[in-house]
């Protein structure tokens, strides 16, 4: 059950964690600030003091609020056609300008299909100057016949093993976001401190850990090479858990770095 006032990701979050540390009280209470998200109390002694942050490429979100409103526009074309766009891209810009239609119809007439791909030089530096990372061509349903419809790019990624989740939390670690978290934990009284990322899979850091945690299940994998990274004072425990169905990682002190299963009822 969702506690009041806690965020979509505080309550994914808490779901993910209280299989491990039982029952967990809001403790950032709406309209506060400076204390931590969650709290495990024995008694009247808080055992564990929890933050939630989330993960995320603000790029990316952004991109993705922006093709809510228009995601769809026509053109005179025999095709339907998908063009995926990388997340600086002006979205506004593009759907009004006369360079998407005029790519299009030239890669139709030429009989392309794909783009970028061996091709003029002209549809490929079109492609690079609207910030398109790629175009299909499809056979339309019927109706669909000349609709653009517009989405965010892939995110190529792959599986990260333990050297490159170091060097991501050494950066990210010297950055403001999870300082911040980090010195709300300093002033928890409590005997362990939790860092919780909650990693959207929109980022390098979501689909990498995402990946190694997935490719370490399969038959005759290796396993995952665990991270070495140690987190700061006063840190005892960082989990990191990518946005979507699966397993995620665990630093505890003493023990070090694990993989902790799913075992949440959502």
């Amino acid at each position: 059950m969702s506690g009041s006032g806690e965020s979509p990701t505080e309550a994914w979050a808490r779901n993910r964690l209280e299989p491990f540390l039982g029952h967990l009280e809001l403790a950032d209470v709406p309209g506060t600030t400076g204390k931590h998200d969650f709290e495990h109390l024995e008694g009247e002694t808080v055992t564990d003091a929890v933050e939630v942050t989330a993960w995320t490429d603000s790029d990316r979100s952004a991109l993705r609020s922006a093709l809510s409103d228009q995601t769809e526009l026509r053109i005179n074309s025999k095709l339907s056609w998908s063009v995926s766009i990388y997340p600086l891209t002006r979205v506004e810009e593009l759907t009004r300008s006369p360079e998407l239609p005029e790519l299009l119809a030239a890669a139709e007439q030429q009989g392309v299909r794909k783009l970028p791909s061996a091709v003029s030089p002209e549809l490929i530096s079109a492609v690079a100057r609207l910030g398109i990372e790629a175009v299909f061509a499809h056979d339309p349903a019927p109706g669909r016949e000349g609709v653009v419809r517009i989405t965010t790019g892939t995110f190529a990624a792959s599986g990260w093993d333990g050297p490159e989740i170091d060097k991501w939390l050494d950066d990210a670690f010297a950055g403001e976001q999870l300082a911040r978290r980090v010195r709300k934990l300093e002033r928890a009284n409590a005997d362990r401190r939790h860092l919780f990322l909650a990693l959207d899979t929109d980022t390098s850091a979501g689909m990498g850990v995402s990946l190694a945690l997935d490719s370490s299940f399969l038959p005759g994998a290796a396993g995952l090479a665990m991270p070495n990274f140690v987190p700061p004072t006063p840190l005892t425990d960082l989990w990191l858990w990518p946005r979507m169905p699966g397993a995620g990682l665990r630093y505890s002190d003493p023990d070090g770095w694990s993989v902790v299963q799913d075992r949440s009822e959502s």
